[in-house]
């Protein structure tokens, strides 16, 4: 076996009573003890592979009579050890945290390699640049960075207020994955994620509230227009955090491939950092985008 085991990740190995270990208190797990498993146990740090924990066991554990790899074994089809050669990424440490959590949920450490690739735009503009940055400094420790260049899998548009919608429909005939985020108030609204031609866009959106709001078609004209003349947002820290941890998620699950909370809709955080509101986008019969998704 060429596996390096290691103890569940950020589980402490506790001695429960006379005759029980336990791994963890989140509940826990408890296992029965047995001369010379305790040590063995902490041999499990990742570093050794199995043959050197037989090799050490063998020459300094005596009073353990079990076999080291059937325990090993046992151990990690009950998920209490895990392989430590998934978390290796050498080349990029800041995806070990990340790994350590696929690991634990049941993903597949490997899907993070594609991370260094993706291809994140991020506009902001004054107000929303403290968003922004927290926003950027979260993807970063999840292996995104931020890029400059032509190739763009997800532009993330960040504004005080409503923003002009020309920089959407820009983005639709690139066919450029988007996602509005706009700080507005004491809250920030986040969505929907637009992937051209297969979800909902900006203008269902708008269409939709033009239906029941039949002034919304004028307040539109006015979108993007110089906020200097109001005060700057109201947001306090641990929205605008919750929030920027919100907006990332939807980059991680874009980038992951699998299904934000965005697509098809509308996420509001705030006043409150527990204050979420939610409701959904759907097609609108009178975009056009409904012909490319029909394509």
């Amino acid at each position: 076996m060429t596996i390096r085991p290691a103890l569940r990740p950020g589980a402490v190995l506790l001695r429960r009573d006379a005759t029980h270990l336990q791994i963890g208190t989140s509940p826990g797990f408890v296992l029965r003890d047995r001369p010379g498993l305790f040590s063995v146990l902490r041999l499990l740090d990742g570093i050794r592979d199995v043959r050197r924990i037989a090799d050490l066991t063998a020459t300094h554990l005596t009073e353990f009579d079990g076999n080291v790899p059937a325990i090993i074994n046992e151990l990690m089809a009950a998920g209490l050890v895990f392989d430590a050669r998934n978390w290796d990424f050498p080349a990029d440490p800041r995806l070990v945290g990340e790994a350590r959590s696929a690991s634990l949920t049941g993903s597949p450490p490997a899907r993070l390699h594609h991370r260094a690739e993706f291809g994140l735009r991020l506009s902001t503009d004054k107000a929303s640049t403290e968003l922004a940055r927290t926003t950027v400094a979260i993807l970063a420790r999840a292996g995104i960075s931020t890029t400059a260049g032509d190739q763009t899998h997800l532009a993330v548009m960040l504004s005080n207020g409503e923003p002009g919608r020309q920089r959407f429909q820009e983005a639709m005939e690139s066919g450029i994955d988007h996602v509005r985020v706009v700080v507005e108030e004491d809250r920030i609204r986040i969505g929907p994620l637009v992937r051209p031609g297969i979800t909902p866009c900006i203008n269902c959106h708008d269409l939709h509230r033009t239906d029941w709001d039949n002034a919304w078609p004028a307040l539109m004209t006015q979108f993007g227009a110089s906020t200097a003349f109001g005060s700057p947002p109201a947001l306090c820290a641990t929205t605008l955090h919750v929030a920027a941890a919100t907006i990332a998620a939807e980059v991680l699950a874009h980038c992951d491939d699998t299904a934000g909370e965005t697509t098809g809709q509308c996420l509001v955080v705030g006043p409150h950092y527990l204050d979420h509101q939610s409701w959904p986008v759907s097609f609108h019969p009178n975009c056009s985008c409904t012909l490319l998704a029909a394509a």
